[in-house]
């Protein structure tokens, strides 16, 4: 399991909160659209239970593969280029345990 604590604002975009409110959201990466080995920034596509569209969710972690679990705690924000979206100020990542997934044991790059 990795944790990531992502209080560094130099990487976060500029974005209008939808919601004071923080919120826990948790579900299965989908695909990992851009991250940085050097920061650990990422942004990654997310299957939420009993949603039909993906959530894209906005973050620093050590490791991110796709078919993980993927929990992650912050607000829900409508970024000016990139719409809704997910800012996640914690990002806690759990090995998938399926073998379809655990077959992929390269990180997302």
């Amino acid at each position: 399991m990795n944790s990531w604590n992502s209080h560094d604002k130099r990487d976060k975009p500029k974005a209008r909160t939808d919601s004071a409110e923080r919120e826990e959201i948790s579900g299965v990466v989908e695909s990992v659209i851009y991250r940085s080995e050097d920061t650990g920034y990422t942004v990654c596509s997310v299957r939420l239970p009993g949603k039909t569209d993906t959530a894209t969710v906005v973050g620093k972690c050590a490791a991110i593969w796709v078919g993980e679990n993927l929990r992650a705690e912050g607000v829900w924000v409508r970024h000016k280029q990139h719409g809704h979206q997910f800012q996640a100020d914690t990002l806690t990542c759990i090995a998938p345990t399926s073998a379809r997934a655990s077959n992929d044991t390269s990180p997302a790059a």
